[in-house]
């Protein structure tokens, strides 16, 4: 599985580079600091599985990004991991079909059962007997 996490907070990165690693040690995850990275990323031929991206960074946004990425023809789940509260970017989130969830920073296990049970043996379902490692 790759996973590619776009944000431009370095300490928020290792946060969820840390909990989803001791979750699911078989993940590659990439890490980009703003949309522009990612892009590049993407025309480098390395397709994720999963991009949690976050809405404001400099040099190219959250938005901007899933602007561009409508033209690809393979695209990932995405799932925001913002500290936007704001309810306009949750509106705005649901018109973009690649758009799985929206959850507010930090990551937690909740967010990583929403959008990696799939992937984590640990996780056997939503109600319970086993959520994840870190709960």
């Amino acid at each position: 599985m790759i996973i590619f996490l776009v944000d431009d907070d370095p300490i928020q990165n290792m946060l969820t580079t840390q909990l989803v690693k001791v979750n699911n040690e078989q993940a590659s995850i990439l890490v980009y600091n703003n949309g522009k990275e990612l892009i590049d990323g993407l025309e480098e031929g390395i397709e994720p599985d999963i991009i949690f991206l976050d809405i404001n960074m400099p040099i190219m946004d959250g938005w901007e990004f899933l602007n561009l990425y409508r033209v690809y023809s393979k695209q990932a789940k995405v799932y925001m991991l913002t500290s936007s509260t704001n309810d306009i970017d949750l509106e705005r989130a649901n018109n973009f079909k690649c758009i799985e969830g929206y959850f507010s920073k930090p990551m937690d296990c909740i967010f990583l059962e929403k959008s990696l049970s799939p992937y984590f043996v640990y996780i056997q379902s939503s109600f319970g007997e086993v959520t994840a490692k870190c709960s």
